[in-house]
């Protein structure tokens, strides 16, 4: 039985639809019942964003987040960031770029165009997904790994 209004969340590996056949059987079984369905919401899963997220804003930073599955949890847990639909319109004019997820998604930027889209090319990635090389030779000029 769900009590308030829950969240229910799937693996982000689960057939196309998963999400609305769940909902579906929820609804017919409570059609009272308060819920959200989200797919693995991948960067707030681990808890880093809830720490460093509300750090940096709390020392000035004005952050851009991407995070298409975990947006509608991450905005009630997240005031002050504004929400991004993708990595790049995230990264213009930005100072910095910080990787907080291993999402397959992020794993495949276009790294040049990333540098290209950032005040101050320069990246601190916490699950370590890019080797230093790769992201050097995309013209960042300072890379950070910390993590794994």
């Amino acid at each position: 039985m769900l009590e308030g209004h829950t969240i229910v969340v799937t693996k982000s590996t689960v057939p196309v639809g998963t999400n609305r056949k769940i909902a579906e059987i929820i609804r017919a079984a409570a059609p009272d019942a308060g819920f959200d369905m989200a797919s693995n919401p991948e960067f707030l899963r681990e808890g880093a964003a809830l720490t460093i997220i509300p750090y940096l804003i709390g020392n000035g930073a004005k952050v851009r987040v991407v995070d298409p599955q975990g947006q509608h949890e991450g905005e009630a847990l997240l005031p002050g960031v504004h929400w991004e639909d993708d990595p790049y319109s995230a990264a213009k004019d930005a100072d910095s770029l910080v990787i907080l997820t291993e999402s397959n998604a992020f794993r495949a930027l276009d790294l040049l165009r990333l540098a290209g889209a950032i005040r101050i090319p320069a990246m601190a990635n916490l699950r370590n997904i890019y080797e230093q090389g790769r992201v050097m030779a995309a013209d960042f000029r300072a890379y950070e790994i910390v993590g794994r």
